[in-house]
């Protein structure tokens, strides 16, 4: 990063850490923040929902104003109807009846959460990664474990963990693929893994060794949160109540005369039923990639740049790589055996078929 662009990082996590950290100056109940993109005009802003009547106490606005302005910011200030506040997973892929109003619960549980790891990562840059890189290992592991796959895989919790990993593989190759240069792209997320390499293997042992979480409390809290949501989360998906609308190959090749074809690491499974199944539908996985969605959105609410989310995506996935001792292929292919399973329970003719 430039050093502009590290001090906006600074600046902002100074803003949100002084105000809604414990112990900061706005005396709000119940809120939410989030770093996002206006959905009229597209442009990057920070959205802090409070309510009414903590807005209308005496001098909370002027803190807001106070604050933003110190650090270099400027704060809009609107009352808006509950209603018309967007969702701040707007833009992960799903809707449904009840995806706002989940979606907002999911974000007040991590806004407290996400305020104190914004304060911390403001220690040095080296800090913030090891930071960041803790929070997405420790927040895979405890999507899994209430996940329905435990009980549907003979895999052990560390070996079904490595294929909860690999998404940090497929964040990043997503990117890749879309790079001019993927080459010099790579090299450069190779030498931030000469880096945080070791630290980032550490993680991913520990977390494969046991399903408990962390000592520490903030860490803690958050693995707690996440564990707690994958069953209400999931049983929204079933009930139709949160549905997937994210894009598939086959909708953009809707009305297409020459049509798209999967490439690369995505190419994998796309000729499987089983596979595509789980990826688009399976409430389980569902659930898991709403969690997915609200960790790297989180981690552009604590500071961290579309670019190094790609950086630490990729020494994530590699370490998995590493730890496991299998390519992402061969990792692949162990996820295979587990939308085998979950496909399998879709219907009891296919129960079976693939053990």
């Amino acid at each position: 990063m430039s050093k502009y662009d590290l001090s906006v990082a600074d600046r902002y996590r100074s803003m949100v850490s002084e105000l809604f950290s414990r112990g900061g100056r706005l005396p709000i109940g119940d809120h939410y923040f989030l770093r996002t993109w206006d959905q009229r005009t597209a442009g990057e802003c920070v959205q802090a929902v409070i309510e009414v009547e903590d807005a209308e106490a005496p001098g909370v606005l002027d803190v807001v104003n106070g604050v933003a302005r110190e650090n270099g910011f400027e704060a809009d200030v609107r009352e808006t109807p509950p209603a018309e506040v967007p969702s701040p997973l707007w833009n992960v892929g799903f809707a449904g009846i009840s995806f706002d109003r989940v979606s907002k619960a999911l974000y007040r549980d991590a806004s407290p959460l996400a305020s104190e790891f914004a304060g911390a990562a403001r220690e040095s840059v080296g800090g913030a990664y090891r930071l960041a890189l803790r929070l997405m290992a420790e927040h895979d592991k405890a999507t899994l474990v209430g996940s329905e796959q435990r009980g549907v895989s003979p895999l052990g919790f560390g070996d079904l963990l490595s294929t909860r990993l690999l998404s940090f593989r497929s964040h990043y190759e997503g990117m890749a693929a879309r790079v001019r240069d993927r080459e010099s792209f790579e090299g450069r997320c190779e030498k931030y893994y000469e880096d945080f390499g070791h630290y980032a293997r550490g993680l991913v042992s520990s977390c494969m060794e046991s399903e408990n979480p962390t000592d520490d409390p903030h860490m803690r809290q958050w693995a707690l949160n996440i564990s707690e949501t994958t069953k209400p989360l999931r049983e929204e998906v079933r009930e139709g109540r949160i549905v997937n609308v994210g894009l598939t190959l086959d909708d953009l090749n809707r009305d297409r005369e020459t049509l798209l074809s999967p490439a690369g690491f995505h190419a994998f499974g796309a000729d499987s039923e089983a596979f595509q199944y789980l990826m688009n539908s399976d409430p389980d996985f569902m659930a898991f990639r709403i969690q997915a969605g609200l960790l790297y959105s989180c981690l552009h609410t604590i500071g961290f740049s579309l670019p190094e989310r790609f950086v630490l995506c990729y020494i994530l996935g590699r370490a998995n790589e590493d730890v496991s001792g299998k390519s992402a292929n061969e990792l692949q292919e162990r996820l295979m055996s587990v939308a085998e399973g979950m496909y399998a329970r879709t219907d009891p003719a296919r129960e079976g078929q693939w053990s």
